[in-house]
């Protein structure tokens, strides 16, 4: 059996985490969902602004804000760049929007995440969500790697 070479890593729950006693509200859920189950979230995020009477800075400090009640785990980066050093290849796979995703992870963690990963895969952009095996695929083929050599670190077991 082949020994691991890739780690894979999900965002929610895993790299970014809820502050201690935070509780989202029902509008922040609904908003992040559509979003991240939409293959046209910048279309969608029209759609909600229209839907809310909100202009385009209204829509961001409404992600701003919700953003409030998230922390990066940066711990895991540090562990991220342990493996890296060992020769590990690592990448992300999510369930999200890449139009959230993009614009706030760009110095979140205080890093350039595409230093860190070989790949960042998010469902808004590739079109597949996990558990189905076309996410993992497409992280596979663009690490360069083989199933067998990689594992998946997430929150949600099923995945």
């Amino acid at each position: 059996m082949d020994s691991y070479k890739t780690i894979l890593f999900d965002l929610n729950g895993v790299f970014i985490l809820d502050k201690e006693n935070y509780k989202a509200s029902p509008l922040e859920h609904t908003i992040f969902k559509r979003l991240g189950l939409s293959l046209k979230d910048s279309s969608e995020k029209e759609k909600i602004k229209k839907e809310l009477n909100w202009t385009e800075k209204d829509f961001w400090k409404f992600v701003e804000t919700s953003w409030g009640g998230a922390i990066p785990n940066l711990w895991l980066i540090d562990v991220i760049k342990n493996l890296k050093e060992q020769g590990y290849e690592t990448g992300i796979v999510s369930n999200t929007s890449g139009l959230i995703m993009r614009q706030v992870l760009q110095n979140y963690f205080g890093e350039d995440l595409n230093t860190l990963f070989g790949a960042i895969i998010i469902y808004s952009e590739v079109g597949c969500l996990k558990p189905e095996q076309e996410i993992y695929r497409i992280a596979i083929e663009r690490l360069k790697t083989q199933p067998r050599q990689t594992i998946m670190i997430d929150d949600a077991e099923e995945y």
